[in-house]
């Protein structure tokens, strides 16, 4: 009978480490999810905000672009006006 006893608390205790050694594998593999989670969500937000800022650029390269065109439409107007203006005052002096 004493070996019965001795058998069952061996078997309690091997039980109790096992269990031991389950939660720590299992508190460590969880913790490790949550490491991978916050990398994952860390470098969506990283690679969303470079997005943007392309986005951003591309956006602001082509408002320059046609405020470039006015601009150039503005220059060949004024040296229309300065080349009918040469004129005029060409034929007043002859």
């Amino acid at each position: 009978m004493a070996t019965k006893r001795k058998s069952r608390k061996q078997t309690r205790s091997l039980k109790q480490v096992g269990v031991s050694i389950g939660t720590a594998i299992g508190k460590v593999d969880r913790r490790a999810h949550q490491f991978a989670r916050a990398a994952d969500r860390k470098a969506h937000q990283l690679a969303k905000s470079a997005t943007e800022r392309s986005r951003k650029i591309s956006k602001a390269g082509t408002l320059a672009k046609a405020e470039l065109q006015t601009i150039s439409k503005q220059i060949d107007t004024l040296k229309a006006q300065l080349v009918k203006t040469t004129k005029r005052l060409k034929h007043a002096l002859s």
